[in-house]
């Protein structure tokens, strides 16, 4: 199963949500954006992060318009400020000082700019960038995208959430395939970060975040099942020792726990098993009415998901984790 697949089998099964679940967490949405456009997280201005994530949600739940998505990448991709001196050369900002998962966030934000015009709001999801938002820095979605890139890929065939940093992650190597398949680049070097990712698949069959982690975690090894299933499928060898240990990670609770180590359920670590499980064919190995009514659980009252239940408010990122998570549990009530 691939993974742009499975998200758009998300999207399909929100809009069946009921209307008034759908208007609850669509005024929460909302009343979240900045004022001057995009979203943030609980502190601090909008990035392209947070704002993916809030605009991803409005879709969800039918909300997302095209002012929504003006405001947001007018923050985003604000005009170059142009020297007085004529002579010199506009410089866009320096994208390269991003993390990994923040240039994720600009790509995601620019798929936004088609796909809410002329359809209806239930159905604002596009599926391809049409006006490149790059363009107001003189640049190409996959031009940043490539040399960024090259930037954080590192010796092993994996890839650095940030060019600082020395060591690849998993979890960025994910990232980094993603971008690759938005923009329309191919996976750099396949063989080589397969490799990587076998390194890490620990005894208990999940996979660790970094080489010398000798724990494997829920979101390393839903990134690494992912990796696989945008590069073309996922070895037998992986595949049932990772739905096992997935499986292993659920808690009484009906969410899924970060690592073994870990008592508490997240929804987070709920969100990206489910999304594993389904990826490796292994939905059956979820008590699927136990994990609902674990997100549910989670959802406030005047609208918005928090991350556990130990969390006291809702942000948009843990949001979208709660209505894309009921969507994959569709079979079973929403309410």
């Amino acid at each position: 199963m691939d993974f742009g697949w499975l998200m758009g089998q998300v999207l399909a099964a929100a809009a069946k949500f009921p209307e008034d679940f759908r208007n609850r967490h669509g005024a929460y949405l909302l009343a979240s954006e900045s004022p001057q456009g995009g979203f943030t997280g609980r502190a601090g201005r909008a990035d392209p992060y947070y704002t993916a994530f809030g605009l991803a949600s409005l879709a969800l739940v039918g909300r997302l318009t095209q002012p929504i998505v003006q405001r947001a990448l007018n923050t985003l991709f604000a005009s170059m400020n142009r020297s007085d001196d004529p002579c010199r050369s506009v410089v866009p900002p320096d994208w390269r000082l991003l993390t990994l998962a923040e240039l994720v966030g600009l790509v995601v934000c620019g798929f936004f700019v088609q796909g809410t015009s002329n359809v209806p709001e239930s159905s604002a999801i596009p599926n391809s960038i049409g006006q490149d938002p790059f363009s107001r820095w003189g640049l190409t979605a996959q031009q940043v995208v490539r040399e960024f890139l090259s930037l954080v890929l590192r010796p092993d065939g994996g890839y650095a959430k940030h060019p600082a940093s020395p060591t690849s992650s998993t979890y960025a190597t994910f990232l980094a395939a993603l971008l690759q398949q938005l923009v329309g680049l191919p996976l750099e070097q396949p063989d080589k970060t397969t490799q990587m990712l076998l390194d890490r698949q620990r005894d208990d069959g999940g996979f660790a975040e970094w080489p010398l982690a000798r724990q494997s975690g829920t979101n390393p090894t839903a990134a690494a099942v992912a990796w696989w299933s945008m590069a073309g499928g996922i070895p037998a060898s992986v595949r049932e020792r990772a739905a096992a240990f997935l499986a292993r990670m659920q808690s009484a609770e009906g969410g899924f726990c970060a690592h073994g180590g870990v008592p508490i359920a997240d929804l987070l670590s709920t969100f990206t098993a489910l999304v594993a499980l389904e990826l490796l064919e292994a939905g059956s190995a979820v008590d699927r009415q136990s994990a609902r009514r674990y997100v549910a659980s989670l959802e406030l009252p005047t609208g918005g998901f928090r991350a556990a239940v130990w969390d006291t408010a809702a942000d948009v990122e843990y949001t979208f984790y709660g209505l894309a998570s009921l969507a994959l549990l569709a079979d079973t009530s929403t309410r």
